[in-house]
């Protein structure tokens, strides 16, 4: 019995130390072919990987791959990564779970290209996206996406994002999380939430970006839908510009434009709107309804209606109570 119960914990031990000392012994490249097909049944996409493969079994399961590229050659849209680290739970792989303590993906650079049609130039599908029920306890990107629309022919470009969150599922799209972006040498801050809608036909998205240390914030909230690659949003925006109450520079009055949001690749409509222009107190208030032209020749057309505007309180703002006062009212239906 003695002997017995010797002979399993050498065994035992020998066993430990190889996964302990195994993987360093081990040329990991030499499965860059099954990494690569793995990926590309999983992503849906051609995926390559030029760099070095790493992996580890203890302390715990994790795989370090480099230079990554999701995307054929001739492929619009294509994406790419630096590096992708990511670290399993090992208690939930032995019950049959993904679930990953970490991801990190570095060097993140994603071009997406907006056709004269309004849909997405994508990498070619191989299939499906297939990644089931992998959950993300931390998740960490870092990078650059670019935004190519043919119809205007300008770009819209977010340099530096840094994004740190969860994923409860990444099939399903339900992650929440904050970062930050550069755009146009202004950094601000963001805060993203989003999840599967109960039909399965769209993505409810909560974005806010914060104003920081500049006075423009914007929230959006609503369903994001794709119908044959052409994205579509419905939900509500708030759009607002804070200006403290002492601030003496011209052009400096406050202004917030919130409403009901329709928008597509081509236009958009803005309905049941708000919008204010000045303090509260001497605020000049409308409401009604604008639709927005996208492309090379840009339109916005807009029906507001006011009960009452007092110019005078506006502009002469900080001024003595003899300051005469002329109005404008404009009476709608």
């Amino acid at each position: 019995m003695q002997t017995t119960l010797l002979g399993l914990a050498i065994a035992f031990i020998l066993a430990l130390a190889a996964a302990l000392v195994g993987p360093f012994f081990i040329d990991w490249n030499q499965f860059r072919p099954q990494f690569e097909a793995e990926a590309t049944r999983i992503v849906g996409a051609p995926v390559r990987v030029s760099g070095a493969l790493d992996a580890r079994l203890l302390p715990a399961p994790s795989l370090q791959l480099h230079g990554i590229t999701v995307g054929g050659a001739n492929d619009l849209g294509r994406m790419r990564a630096q590096k992708l680290a990511v670290e399993f739970s090992l208690g939930s792989l032995m019950r049959g779970e993904w679930r990953a303590t970490e991801l990190s993906i570095g060097g993140v650079a994603v071009d997406l290209g907006l056709n004269a049609e309004g849909r997405l130039d994508l990498p070619a599908a191989t299939g499906p996206f297939n990644l089931g029920d992998l959950a993300i306890d931390r998740l960490n990107v870092t990078g650059r996406v670019a935004l190519h629309e043919a119809a205007s022919r300008s770009s819209l470009e977010l340099n530096d994002i840094a994004f740190s969150g969860d994923v409860r599922s990444l099939a399903a799209g339900a992650l929440r999380g904050d970062g930050n972006f550069m755009l146009s040498g202004m950094r601000y801050p963001f805060r993203l939430s989003s999840g599967q809608t109960s039909d399965g036909l769209g993505t409810r998205v909560r974005l806010t970006i914060e104003p920081g240390d500049k006075p423009l914030g914007v929230d959006l909230d609503g369903v994001l839908a794709f119908d044959n690659r052409a994205p579509s949003f419905e939900g509500t925006m708030t759009v607002a510009a804070n200006v403290p109450a002492q601030s003496d520079k011209p052009g400096s009055a406050p202004w917030r434009v919130a409403s009901k949001l329709k928008l597509a690749p081509a236009q958009a409509r803005l309905e049941a709107l708000e919008a204010s222009y000045g303090h509260d107190n001497v605020a000049l208030k409308f409401s009604g309804i604008a639709d927005v032209r996208f492309g090379s020749a840009p339109l916005l057309t807009a029906v507001l209606g006011a009960k009452q505007i007092d110019i005078d309180r506006l502009l002469a703002k900080g001024q003595g109570p003899t300051t005469a006062r002329r109005r404008l009212r404009c009476f709608g239906d």
